[in-house]
């Protein structure tokens, strides 16, 4: 059996104020859009939740957890109060989204202080970096991601008759986008590695396609890290969601998927580390994967591979 004692770590080692995050600016077909302009956020320090859920460090970017209020573990916490004030994105099938996140130590009245942050023209065409640390001081820490869990992505179409400023989300979400793990073999004992985590250094860029046969209409796009529950820690969930619009000639539904909240429940497929399954039968969160064509089960490309007699041969995997 594979222990995590790094994971472990990390779980119990980071500071709250360090390991929060919250997604705040996305990127359609490579362009940034302003921060927070189609994303529904409450940037507001210590905002309690008016729909109840958890308001005990209730700062602008904690996590919400399996047991809180609905509409704060679709979209976030006080999304639903920020939705008039978000605007609509206009997307065509098999056009690019890319979210960009920041840590809670970097507040949202900084980010005009430009020897904090630099929104435009920032290394590898990402949407965010560090002009005080000219971004290769690798101790200041807002743009990474410091916790082990997968990063995924959701569509979630608005009913008839209803607007996205409206809709919270509690109809059917469909994954489009998953990065999680893989197997490193130079990393025995501890193989498993989080392609989010990055080893806490920057992370890489998360990139999603709209499927080419998604249907018309409005939705609400779901960008979501789900941090893996184990040893008695409840598993923690950063989602924000876009409001958009699909411009497309299709029509039909999406496939049957998921709800939210009832699919990232501690004991729901992914959200927890259990040590029978893992890592061999660890299913990513969120449900199946939906390529525009099908729905398929989400997993780690290891599934197969033994790892109970020592270093794993990938040489086929």
């Amino acid at each position: 059996m594979v222990s995590l004692p790094k994971l472990a770590i990390l779980l119990a080692g980071a500071s709250l104020s360090q390991a929060h995050l919250v997604f705040v600016r996305l990127a359609h077909n490579g362009v940034w859009q302003p921060p927070l302009r189609f994303i529904r956020n409450n940037t507001s320090p210590f905002q309690e939740d008016p729909s109840g859920g958890r308001t005990a460090e209730s700062w602008w970017a904690s996590p919400t957890w399996p047991t809180d209020a609905p509409n704060s573990v679709r979209c976030g916490r006080d999304n639903m109060g920020w939705a008039n004030k978000t605007d609509v994105l206009k997307v065509k099938p098999g056009d690019t989204m890319e979210f960009v996140l920041t840590g809670a130590s970097l507040e949202p009245w900084t980010w005009d202080n430009e020897d904090l942050v630099q929104w435009d023209n920032c290394p590898e065409g990402r949407g965010a970096c560090n002009t005080r640390s000219n971004n290769t001081d690798k101790s200041i820490r807002p743009f990474k991601v410091i916790h082990p869990g997968s990063v995924i992505m959701h569509l979630s179409k608005v009913p008839a008759g209803q607007d996205v400023h409206a809709y919270d989300g509690s109809g059917e979400w469909v994954k489009i986008y998953t990065l999680g793990l893989e197997i490193r073999k130079d990393l025995w004992p501890d193989v498993v590695y989080w392609l989010p985590l990055n080893g806490a250094e920057l992370p890489p860029r998360f990139i999603a396609t709209i499927p080419k046969q998604t249907p018309g209409g409005q939705y609400l796009l779901r960008v979501d890290q789900s941090v893996l529950g184990q040893y008695g820690v409840d598993p923690q969930i950063y989602p924000s969601c876009a409001q958009i619009e699909v411009v497309s000639e299709v029509t039909g539904d999406l496939p049957k998927a998921v709800k939210i909240p009832e699919a990232l429940q501690k004991d729901s497929p992914g959200m927890a580390y259990v040590p029978e399954h893992w890592p061999n039968g660890y299913t990513y969160p969120g449900g199946p994967l939906w390529d525009g064509e099908k729905l398929e089960q989400d997993y780690p490309p290891h599934k197969d591979l033994s790892l109970e007699d020592g270093p794993p041969n990938l040489s086929s995997a």
